[in-house]
C-alpha cells in the first residue's frame, strides 16, 4: 500500500468519524433545536405581524401583548401552533370579539349604579345601560397566519437543513 492510499484511507476513517459524531449530536439536540427554532420563528413571522396589524387597527395594548404562544405540536411532517388572544372584561373576552366582530348589543353597568366615559367634546357622559354598535369582523390573527404559514413552514425547514449540514460539515 501506497503511502497516499494510507493517507486517503485515514482521511475517509476520520470523515466517517465526524460524521458519526455529528449524527449523534442531531439526535441528541433535535427536540430542543426544533423548539427554539419554532418559538423564534413563529415569534417573528405569525405573532409580531399579528401585533403590528391589532396595534394599527388601534386594539388596545391589552389586547396586542395578550397574543401568545400557546404550544405546539409536530405530527409527522406537520407544525400545529396554537396561538392565544385572551383578553376578559367582566367576563366579556375582548380580544375574542376583535377578532370574530360582535352585533349590535346592549351594555349595562356590571359592579357601579352607571357606565361612565368621556365623550370626543371631553365632556363626562353616564348610563345605566345602553345600545353600544358590534365590532367588524377584522379575523386579523386568521388573516395573519393563512398570509404566512408557507413561508413560515420553508424558513422553519431550511433552518433545519442549515443546522444539520453545519454539524455534518455539510457545504450548501
Amino acid at each position: 500500500m501506497e503511502d497516499s492510499e494510507l493517507i486517503d484511507t485515514q482521511k475517509v476513517l476520520e470523515a466517517v468519524g465526524n460524521t458519526k459524531l455529528g449524527v449523534a449530536q442531531i439526535r441528541l439536540q433535535k427536540d430542543n433545536f426544533i423548539r427554539t427554532v419554532i418559538e423564534k420563528r413563529v415569534e417573528e413571522m405569525i405573532i409580531n405581524p399579528i401585533k403590528d396589524s391589532m396595534r394599527n387597527h388601534n386594539f388596545s395594548p391589552k389586547i396586542v401583548d395578550s397574543v401568545v404562544i400557546d404550544g405546539y405540536i409536530i405530527e409527522g411532517n406537520k407544525l400545529r401552533v396554537r396561538i392565544k388572544s385572551e383578553f376578559e372584561v367582566g367576563g366579556f373576552d375582548v380580544a375574542v370579539a376583535r377578532e370574530f366582530g360582535t352585533k349590535d348589543h346592549w351594555i349595562r353597568p356590571r359592579l357601579k349604579k352607571a357606565l361612565h366615559w368621556i365623550t370626543d367634546t371631553g365632556q363626562d357622559a353616564f348610563s345605566k345601560g345602553h345600545v353600544v354598535s358590534g365590532l367588524p369582523n377584522l379575523r386579523l390573527i386568521h388573516n395573519t397566519i393563512k398570509l404566512n404559514k408557507k413561508t413560515l413552514r420553508d424558513t422553519i425547514k431550511q433552518d433545519m437543513i442549515n443546522w444539520k449540514n453545519s454539524i455534518l460539515r455539510i457545504k450548501p
